[in-house]
């Protein structure tokens, strides 16, 4: 996914390393002594799974744990005093920084392997675990996704199916426009796949293909049809009808491809 700096001593150097100051003895309200310490550190992270099934609208969410699987609460804990993620160095392409959230929380845990209904804190049965934990959500810029996805796509498809209202007289252009939209398509298909991993669902972005693909090959069975017409009048057959009205109908079939990605 990239690379994310945590808690910049200095935000000019992207390079530091890890480093702590020594532990600071202090005193809580009981008068028991305490340790502090200190802790900045830069962190090179990928998501082990991402959602691309709404790509290239699509919006992520770097979820971040920091605990020990050793030291209970009363033993150690986490408090977060900074956490920051410059801009200029947030470097994902395609993607932009939407906001960053952190909290200091408890995790309760069963330390005796017993039935989780049985499981109490305050029993005994359980005991807890401080951790730090951060969750940065990153989003496409609907802009870039506009004009690098969309734009073309839509581009080639009108080009493919344009031709559909001409009369039969353009028989040669009604035949030829169609299959070219086709080879473009595909050689858009091979340069987009280079921006995704192999998924093995379907995303937002092969619908749209699937559209694409499928309104430029009625357009090109219009043609067909149009050709063995002896009238010189004829316009469309159904299948440029179909065509026409399944790219009109595009926008919608992709939003709601959106919302019902959204709610899975």
């Amino acid at each position: 996914m990239g690379r994310f700096d945590f808690n910049f001593q200095d935000e000019t150097n992207v390079n530091q390393e890890l480093s702590s100051q020594q532990p600071v003895k202090d005193s809580n309200g009981a008068g028991a002594s305490i340790y502090w310490n200190e802790t900045s550190f830069d962190a090179k992270l990928a998501a082990p799974s991402i959602n691309l099934r709404t790509f290239p609208f699509d919006r992520q969410k770097l979820s971040i744990m920091i605990t020990s699987p050793v030291h209970e609460t009363g033993e150690l804990a986490f408090r977060i005093l900074q956490f920051r993620l410059p801009q200029r160095v947030f470097n994902i392409p395609g993607y932009r920084l939407d906001g960053i959230t952190y909290a200091d929380e408890v995790r309760i845990y069963t330390s005796n392997f017993q039935d989780g209904s049985d499981v109490s804190w305050l029993s005994g049965t359980a005991t807890t675990q401080s951790q730090a934990t951060f969750n940065i959500f990153i989003s496409r810029s609907l802009i870039t996704s506009l004009f690098k996805y969309i734009a073309p796509l839509a581009i080639v498809s009108f080009l493919g199916i344009a031709v559909i209202p001409l009369g039969a007289r353009y028989r040669e252009v009604k035949l030829a426009a169609p299959p070219a939209a086709v080879l473009s398509l595909i050689f858009l298909q091979n340069s987009f796949a280079q921006d995704l991993p192999r998924v093995h669902y379907m995303t937002c972005m092969d619908l749209m293909f699937f559209i694409s693909f499928l309104v430029c090959l009625l357009s090109f069975a219009d043609g067909l049809v149009s050709s063995t017409s002896r009238s010189k009048d004829y316009r469309r057959s159904l299948f440029g009808i179909l065509a026409l009205g399944i790219f009109a109908l595009s926008p919608l079939l992709v939003i709601g491809w959106l919302g019902a990605s959204a709610s899975t």
